[in-house]
Parts: C-alpha cells; sequence; structure tokens
C-alpha cells in the first residue's frame, strides 16, 4: 500500500515542479560517513571525531544547512553548516562536537540534513552500523539503585516501569536506531504505569531512566 501512495506523491511533486509552483533549488543530503567509517569497531569510553559528506542536489547555492549525526543511545551530533554549497557540489564537514561511546547497546545509526524548504526529503538521510569493542551497557543507575523492571514485555498498548529507589527520574523512549520516539518527561516515585506505546509501530525499543545517579536502558517488544 506504501508503494504506490509514495509513487503517487512523487508524481504529484514533479507535477508541481513542472508547473513552477514549487522549484526543487533547496534540497541536500547526506551521501557518505567518512569517519568513523561504516563498520568501524567503536570503543566503549573513546571519542571519535565525525565527517560526513553533505552534497547540495539542488539547482541554487544552499548555506545554513542542518546536519545530524546519531549512533545507537550515545550523544546525538546536531549543527549547523553555514556554507555555501554550490548546486551540484558536496562538502565534507566534520562536527565541531565529538562522539562519546557511552552505550554499547544499539550499533545502528544515522546522518542527515534537514534544509528549509527541502521537499525531497529521499535523499537527506543516510544509515550507519557499528561494531563495538566492549559489550553490554552503561548502567550505573540500576547499580545505583537496583533492578529496573520494564512490564509487559512484549507490550501492546500500555507499558508499566519499576524503579524502586529513585527520588526522580527522566524517562525517554528510542527506536533501535537510535531515534528518540517519545519524550516522557520527569517523574517521582518508583513506579510509572499506563505508559501509551500504542501508536508505536511493531518492533524493539530501548526505554532510557535518566538521574543523578546514571542512565539505564531497558529493552521492550512492541
Amino acid at each position: 500500500m506504501k508503494a504506490p501512495l509514495l509513487m503517487n506523491k512523487l508524481v504529484y511533486t514533479f507535477a508541481l515542479v513542472a508547473y513552477g509552483f514549487i522549484s526543487l533549488a533547496q534540497d541536500a543530503g547526506v551521501t557518505a560517513v567518512i569517519a568513523p567509517s561504516e563498520s568501524n569497531n567503536l570503543t566503549m569510553g573513546t571519542t571519535y571525531a565525525v565527517t560526513v559528506t553533505i552534497k547540495n542536489f539542488g539547482t541554487a547555492p544552499i548555506q545554513d544547512v542542518p546536519v545530524k549525526f546519531v549512533v545507537g543511545v550515545n550523544n546525538a551530533l546536531d549543527e549547523v553548516y553555514a556554507g555555501p554549497i554550490a548546486a551540484g557540489a558536496s562538502f565534507n564537514y566534520t562536527f565541531t562536537d565529538s562522539l562519546v561511546i557511552t552505550n554499547t547497546l544499539v550499533g545502528s545509526g544515522f546522518a542527515e540534513t534537514n534544509v528549509i524548504g527541502d521537499i525531497n526529503t529521499g535523499n537527506d538521510k543516510i544509515t550507519t552500523l557499528y561494531t563495538y569493542g566492549v559489550t553490554g551497557i552503561f548502567d550505573n543507575l540500576e547499580d545505583a539503585v537496583g533492578e529496573i523492571t520494564v512490564y509487559p514485555n512484549p507490550v501492546a498498548d500500555a507499558l508499566s516501569l519499576d524503579y524502586d529507589g529513585i527520588e526522580e527520574v527522566e524517562v525517554n523512549i528510542y527506536n533501535m536506531a537510535g531515534e528518540l520516539v517519545v519524550a516522557l518527561g520527569k517523574y517521582a516515585g518508583g513506579t510509572l504505569k499506563g505508559i501509551d506505546v500504542s501508536d508505536l509501530e511493531s518492533g524493539t525499543y530501548l526505554i532510557q531512566l535518566t538521574s543523578e545517579d546514571g542512565t539505564s536502558y531497558k529493552k521492550f517488544i512492541k
């Protein structure tokens, strides 16, 4: 069902371009991750410089290009390249901030641009996959306060969470590409019930708990 809808959308878009209602002047995307390169072995606690290739697919120069890089649930890099990049040209952009590996639970990630006015978003993103030199997760929150429980697992509509011993915790849900899909906010007490996950697609997710004592991640299946 999605393929015909996508094709109809593309046909409609190109028709608008042909009649001059919209233009493809603003069209950029990430075409490669140069460093750390695909399938690289990343080490827990290590800092990495990140360089990606941004291409201007459009028909006019672009500048102020938002560019993002994410690996699993490690620190996301989200910056703006001032540019400009000429039409049809590419530029290797190195982020000012560095990637710090604090979690080895998820090796997949992505790099993307998000240019204002870019109507051809199909070429914005490139996915990546890495391995890790150290297995396991950075889990000092659970070490400090005891076991954290997520149930039911698998879940259909409503998820519950027990985290005794934590005065206040911030709760977020990520997909396995490291993208934040639900931001739940901060909660007190030791139990959180009725987390609505009914709108999530079927798959595996990470629920992140962060407090003054640290951070913990728990997997659950929808």
